[in-house]
């Protein structure tokens, strides 16, 4: 039983050296600073003048004592001023923000945004959770290590490129996609992976976003919708616009319709209105929200001028009677109103009347 029981410690005691040791590696890894020629806090980093101005000016959005919540947008300057995150420039935001260095340390390795290791110009970030996965990710993956001849974690020669294998960028609708700094580059295929690739090498900045023309979750074949004679579904690629003679409705004009005429255009203007909400998400023009409202003021009119025509036939048919219908009795005047509202708030309960009858207030207050 002894012996049993001294096996079992010496297995948990070896398997808590493995662990303390494999956690020291991956520790080195991740969170661990290790000085290098081109990492050290020896070498100095300070601000350029443009980018002193913009601390100020972020400084200045937080309250005293709240100083430290500027420590993010400042990291993010130092790396975008210098391409990566030193050392040294961590220290320099400490300093900034009168921190402990641990403090913005911290920070620096929780966010993988922030690189501490020297990165290309252009750092290519392909997305490889599920989604992407399933539409090709992996190919779009391969492209860019054979393109650059690197592999992943890895940097060109002429420091122009480093590619990254990351997880969801939150472009699950276009995928599979690539970020490559600050663009998005997505509905992607091997193909338009070397064009894009070809473009950066050549100092060309290729367009960003979708690669086929769709603008967000649609089907690849575009949007289908059914809609009227009167109206146009045109599609531009993969993105469609729906185009309708935008005419501004006068209730004089309509006024001269009949009942029938004014329902049949109040269906049209609702299927008008429909159609420019789904072109308004689905990537339309910037205009489709002021063609929107007009729209919407159209068939207000229809609305007003057909109630005004219901209360018409109503006054033909109750002309010369004694009872009418409450919308064709003469609406109260303002003076009315207000008179009725002042004897409303004036007026007494029974409880009141009774306690002035019983108990009447003296008219001269007694003198002290």
């Amino acid at each position: 039983m002894l012996s049993k029981s001294r096996s079992f410690v010496q297995k948990i005691w070896g398997s808590a050296r493995l662990l303390q040791t494999s956690a020291t590696k991956c520790s080195d890894n991740l969170f661990v600073h290790r000085d290098t020629p081109e990492d050290n806090p020896s070498i100095p980093f300070e601000f350029t003048a443009e980018n002193k101005k913009r601390i100020e000016a972020i400084m200045s959005i937080y309250p005293e004592g709240h100083k430290r919540a500027a420590m993010i947008p400042l990291l993010d300057l130092a790396q975008r001023q210098h391409g990566w995150l030193p050392i040294s420039a961590m220290h320099k935001v400490a300093e900034i923000l009168s921190l402990p260095n641990m403090r913005v340390y911290e920070v620096a390795t929780f966010y993988t945004m922030f690189l501490r290791k020297p990165t290309g110009k252009y750092h290519i970030q392909v997305c490889t959770t599920t989604p992407c996965w399933l539409r090709g990710s992996d190919e779009v993956l391969q492209t860019c290590m054979k393109k650059l001849n690197i592999g992943v974690g890895e940097t060109t020669k002429d420091q122009k490129f480093t590619i990254s294998e990351v997880e969801c960028l939150g472009a699950c609708v276009n995928a599979p996609m690539m970020a490559i700094n600050d663009d998005y580059y997505e509905d992607l295929t091997v193909k338009d992976t070397e064009e894009i690739l070809e473009d950066l090498s050549k100092g060309r900045k290729p367009v960003a976003g979708p690669r086929s023309g769709r603008f967000a979750s649609e089907p690849n074949g575009g949007l289908s919708a059914t809609l009227r004679n009167s109206f146009l579904l045109f599609s531009f690629g993969k993105t469609c616009c729906v185009f309708a003679k935008m005419v501004k409705v006068k209730c004089s004009e309509l006024r001269t319709k009949d009942k029938k005429d004014l329902l049949k255009q109040l269906d049209e203007l609702k299927t008008e209105l429909l159609n420019l909400r789904v072109a308004k998400v689905t990537g339309g023009a910037p205009s489709k929200l002021s063609k929107i409202r007009v729209v919407r003021k159209a068939i207000a009119r229809v609305h007003i001028v057909m109630h005004q025509k219901t209360k018409e036939n109503l006054r033909k048919v109750y002309k010369g009677k004694k009872f009418k219908p409450l919308d064709l009795r003469p609406k109260k005047t303002r003076a009315i109103r207000r008179a009725l509202s002042e004897r409303d708030a004036n007026r007494k309960t029974m409880k009141e009347i009774r306690k002035n009858a019983k108990y009447p207030q003296r008219k001269y207050a007694l003198k002290a």
